[in-house]
């Protein structure tokens, strides 16, 4: 009876870390002064596609009216992905798992500038909050910031 339960255990323990958390829907950020910036995400696996919609916010005392509208489409597959620009700029990009966060990496070369910009994507466990961190290395140094976006 003792090996059922700790096989039973070990089943769960193993069905949980094999789950995937579903990114699909519209995503506001939250903190964001000035801009409001709409992410709308279609998740299917392995595919995901990103809207970002940045504006000004209502009444903004900004100077500069803001309206920005992006689209960048993914495959989750963990293989690596180089480009070249016309101008001689390569890039690699990898987006996989590392357990249930989502994780892109991509590497930039620009002449003689590398920049490496690692993205975390991390579901709260009531699936109500994204959080979007995310480490930029230069030759200037390393930055660390991170985004929070509420389901909407």
């Amino acid at each position: 009876m003792h090996r059922g339960i700790i096989a039973l255990a070990l089943l769960s323990a193993v069905s949980a870390f094999g789950q995937k958390p579903d990114f699909t829907g519209t995503w506001k950020q939250i903190g964001r002064s000035g801009t409001v910036r709409i992410d709308k995400i279609e998740h299917k696996e392995p595919y995901l596609k990103v809207v970002t919609d940045t504006r000004s916010a209502p009444g903004s005392t900004a100077r500069l009216f803001v309206a920005f509208m992006e689209t960048n489409e993914y495959t989750i597959d963990g293989e690596e992905k180089a480009t070249t620009g016309a101008n001689g700029r390569q890039a690699w990009s990898t987006i996989e798992w590392q357990g249930s966060d989502l994780v892109l990496l991509k590497i930039v070369k620009d002449g003689y500038r590398v920049t490496v910009n690692r993205e975390t994507w991390t579901l709260s466990d009531d699936g109500k909050t994204l959080t979007r961190a995310t480490r930029v290395i230069n030759m200037d140094g390393v930055t660390e910031s991170a985004l929070t976006f509420e389901r909407q």
